[in-house]
Order: structure tokens, then sequence, then C-alpha cells
């Protein structure tokens, strides 16, 4: 199964074993955004919340003109859950910035 499931993944992806040890993947829901709430007033989807962040913090900085000091945007990802990963924001992340 094992050597199938690699086979497929390098013929489809280019993806090889030696990939894993260095990159994040995730299986994740592949279901469309829908209405929900009492008065289906929200947005339910999977990641909804960090995509809307990182699309309105990268767009703010794209539209900042004529900074006179370094715009910066950081993205973080599973802040909430303390989970492990290289993108992972914990107590080490914020102490680096």
């Amino acid at each position: 199964m094992k050597l199938w499931v690699l086979d497929y993944l390098h013929e489809r992806y280019g993806i090889i074993e030696e990939d894993f040890c260095s990159a994040e993947f995730e299986i994740v829901p592949a279901l469309k955004a829908g209405d929900v709430g009492f008065d289906r007033s929200f947005v339910g989807a999977y990641g909804q919340d960090d995509r809307v962040c990182a699309f309105t913090s990268l767009k703010a900085l794209f539209d900042a003109k004529n900074q006179k000091r370094t715009c910066v945007a950081i993205f973080f990802d599973k802040e909430e859950i303390a989970a492990l990963g290289p993108l992972v924001l914990n107590r080490s992340s914020c102490a680096i910035l």
C-alpha cells in the first residue's frame, strides 16, 4: 500500500518519500462554504478564519503606499490548538519577533 501511495503521489504531483521529512501535509475536508447560525449570518468553512485574516493582512500590506517605515505581515497557522510544526505560533516564535 505504501509503495502504491508513493507511486501515485510521485506520478500526480512529483512528490517523493523524502519530501515527507521536511513538509507538512494535511488532509482537510473538501466541503463548500455554507451559511451557519440561527439567522444564517455566519460563513462556515474549513480554515475560513485563517483565510480571511491572511487575505486582509496581505491586502493591507500591498495597499500601503509611501510608508516611512518598513511594513511587515506575519502569518502563522494552528496558533489556537497548541500543535507542533514549522508553521505554528508558540512562545519561542513570539520571543524571536
